[in-house]
C-alpha cells in the first residue's frame, strides 16, 4: 500500500497556480479600499476623541459578552 501512494504521488503532475485578470481585480480593489479606509480615518476621522484608548480597550465601554468573545478567540 505505501508503495502505491508513493509511486502515486511520484506522478502526480504539478500544476501551476497563476492570477487570472478576476483574481488580479479583486486584489487590487481590496487593497484600495483598505488604503481609502486609511486615509480617511487618518485625514478626516473626529480629532476630538482619542483613538489609542479607544482602540485598544474600546474606551471602555465594552460590555462582558465581547470582551470574553475575544479572549476565548485568543
Amino acid at each position: 500500500m505505501w508503495r502505491h501512494f508513493v509511486s502515486t504521488a511520484a506522478t502526480m503532475d504539478i500544476v501551476a497556480h497563476t492570477f487570472g485578470n478576476v483574481d488580479l481585480a479583486v486584489f487590487v480593489i481590496s487593497i484600495a479600499i483598505g488604503a481609502l479606509v486609511g486615509v480617511y480615518f487618518a485625514y478626516f476621522a473626529p480629532k476630538g476623541s482619542n483613538e489609542e484608548a479607544e482602540y485598544l480597550v474600546g474606551d471602555r465601554n465594552m460590555g462582558i459578552f465581547p470582551v470574553s468573545m475575544s479572549l476565548v478567540a485568543r
